[in-house]
């Protein structure tokens, strides 16, 4: 989709546009309301007003106010057609208002509240429509001053020139935002225009049914043609196909450049049919360039990077075939997410069991029990257990992990609550936690709700974030992380060592505690160079008062050996295998004192495992 004046600003989402637009009718209908109600105040001197032009304005004000309450609740849901009622019906309104006016004064001030159909118009309309409700605001804005004999033209002169002025400044402003959604290269949408186009696109099939398509199509052997004819040929050919490939879309497309030699194309209204013959014809617009190209249908409830993992699953099968091809991926949702919604929507029944399990964290100095990780299972009243590898993903696909979380995390926190009520013992109780519920500003929240209500405290939790969360750095996430630190509750970089940044985002993320990802585990007896690199990520924790809980220990000789190379803590099958709360009871033995609650770095436990073979 080429960025020009004639298509709508890309940064005029539904949810934007409700956001403004409601706030705007607010305001406006605030305004026009205190006019009226100052225009009814007889005991002014002098001032005998015509009750009929004041409750007029109460009118229009309650009107405006009614309207913006409702495009806040609802306005999300609207086509974008809808927006230009609203904003001709606002001006009608403010047109309306300044004819009611009981005086010059007010009347004017009335007029001047039609800069905020300019603003409207050239935030959410391409250039000729908002260019239309421009010109329609002035001339009732003219109007309306025109009609009060007592006001001079210029009156109406400085109101146009302030509308053509804010006009002409908010649609700069939105040329240059929606630009940063451009491919500078081609003039199509780039990664970001792509995410955003396909927001847009979900919230449209949502509220219609109707189909929706992405296709990623990548050019064969454009790295030759780059090794070859150079930089400048490259990026020819990159121009030429995306303006053939534009010509050929139908209306309400969006055509994306990816990355490199891959481009996108979202097909709203399209089913997977569709989307095939789709491909032919772009690959006929461009006959001596082979391609490959996965399509994929979204699914009821699927998310966007659902529908865009499967388009590139789709994508590598297609780049394998010889000669290249187009994939559909047609596979049906998984029969279990109906299942799994309910599950979620009703916690832990009888009928759908979602439950948790607990794998202790021991101390390897002195065979103590410090803590334990609580672990997401499900038992399914007739497959029996289904693997977290299968709703897991599941729920990561069809955004339903956040509530996944929230239930175990509120699970956990209760059993461990009930275990410590029974056992006198206070363990730590360490949580994986996705990408996705840390991106969520509300995860915070509801992190300290489930911890107030089930009276579980925050010093005794720890979340547990992967490498590729810590690299994707995002602000919102961070944000989450410092949160939840001021709250009390300790955070842990689940799976150290599988990534490649977190060497240098040690120093400046808010973490407590390092998790060393199994691979080092299953390999430091019979490596002297993993052993030794062992060592070093220990040191280099105790210097930045990080602690490091190695996981897969499997056998008494990694365990001997870890505690050599300095880690102090482990989980594993040989310390103990994952277990519902009754199994960390009993392994717990079910007496002791009761403690307080101290961070785990500082905590000495009473609890030891007698024998690490009678936990397998």
């Amino acid at each position: 989709m080429q960025q020009n004046r004639f298509r709508a600003p890309a940064v005029a989402t539904p949810r934007v546009m409700a956001a403004v637009t409601g706030f705007l009718y607010l305001t406006g209908g605030t305004a026009v309301g205190v006019a009226g109600l100052d225009a009814l105040r007889p005991w002014l001197p002098g001032r005998h007003p015509d009750p009929a032009g004041p409750v007029g304005l109460l009118v229009v004000g309650a009107v405006a106010l009614v309207t913006g309450a409702a495009v806040l609740r609802w306005g999300r849901r609207l086509p974008r057609a809808a927006y230009h009622l609203l904003v001709g019906a606002g001006t009608a309104l403010i047109t309306l208002a300044a004819l009611l006016a009981p005086g010059p004064s007010s009347a004017t001030a009335a007029a001047g509240v039609m800069v905020f159909v300019a603003l409207d118009a050239f935030f959410y309309f391409a250039w000729p429509a908002a260019l239309a409700h421009l010109g329609l605001a002035i001339a009732g804005g003219t109007v309306a001053l025109a009609h009060r004999s007592e006001l001079p033209v210029a009156s109406s002169v400085i109101l146009a020139l302030v509308c053509v002025s804010i006009a002409a400044v908010v649609g700069v402003l939105v040329d240059r935002a929606s630009s940063a959604g451009v491919d500078q290269l081609t003039g199509l949408a780039n990664r970001r225009g792509l995410d955003e186009g396909l927001d847009q696109a979900l919230v449209v099939a949502g509220r219609t049914g109707a189909p929706l398509a992405a296709v990623l199509v990548e050019l064969d052997g454009f790295d030759d043609v780059q090794q070859e004819a150079g930089d400048d040929a490259a990026a020819d050919l990159l121009r030429t196909v995306a303006r053939r490939w534009s010509a050929q879309l139908p209306p309400g497309a969006l055509l994306a450049r990816r990355d490199g030699a891959e481009f996108a194309v979202l097909l709203p209204r399209h089913d997977g049919p569709v989307a095939l013959a789709v491909v032919e014809q772009l690959r006929a617009a461009l006959p001596r360039v082979t391609t490959a190209a996965g399509v994929a249908v979204l699914h009821e409830g699927e998310t966007a990077a659902g529908l865009l993992r499967r388009a590139d699953a789709a994508l590598a099968r297609a780049r394998s075939a010889t000669p290249r091809r187009t994939v559909l991926d047609d596979a049906q949702p998984d029969p279990l997410l109906p299942e799994l919604r309910t599950a979620l929507a009703t916690g832990r029944t009888a009928r759908v069991g979602l439950t948790v399990h607990y794998q202790a964290v021991v101390s390897l100095t002195d065979g103590s029990v410090v803590g334990a990780e609580c672990l997401a299972r499900w038992e399914h009243p007739v497959l029996g257990s289904v693997s977290p590898a299968r709703f897991i993903p599941l729920a990561e696909q069809h955004g339903l992990v956040g509530a996944l979380g929230e239930v175990v995390l509120r699970q956990a926190c209760a059993e461990m609550a009930a275990l410590r009520a029974a056992t006198g013992r206070q363990l730590l109780l360490t949580v994986n936690v996705s990408g996705q519920q840390f991106c969520d500003p509300a995860f915070p929240a509801v992190v300290a709700g489930i911890l107030a209500g089930t009276g579980w405290p925050a010093a005794a939790t720890v979340l547990e974030v992967t490498e590729s969360l810590v690299e994707a750095d995002s602000p919102v996430a961070v944000a989450a992380l410092r949160a939840l630190r001021q709250l009390g509750v300790q955070v842990a970089i689940d799976d150290f060592g599988t990534g490649y940044s977190s060497l240098a985002r040690l120093d400046t993320l808010p973490a407590d505690y390092l998790k060393l990802d199994h691979t080092f585990t299953a390999t430091v007896t019979t490596s002297t160079r993993r052993a030794r690199l062992v060592r070093s990520v220990v040191a280099l924790a105790e210097g930045l008062d990080l602690l490091v809980i190695a996981e897969g220990v499997e056998t008494a000789e990694q365990a001997e050996l870890l505690r050599g190379l300095g880690c102090s803590l482990a989980q594993g099958f040989l310390l103990h295998r994952p277990s519902p709360v009754a199994g960390l009871a009993a392994l717990l033995g079910g007496a002791g004192q009761t403690s307080t609650v101290p961070p785990l770095r500082q905590y000495t436990p009473s609890d030891r495992v007698s024998s690490p073979s009678s936990t397998r």
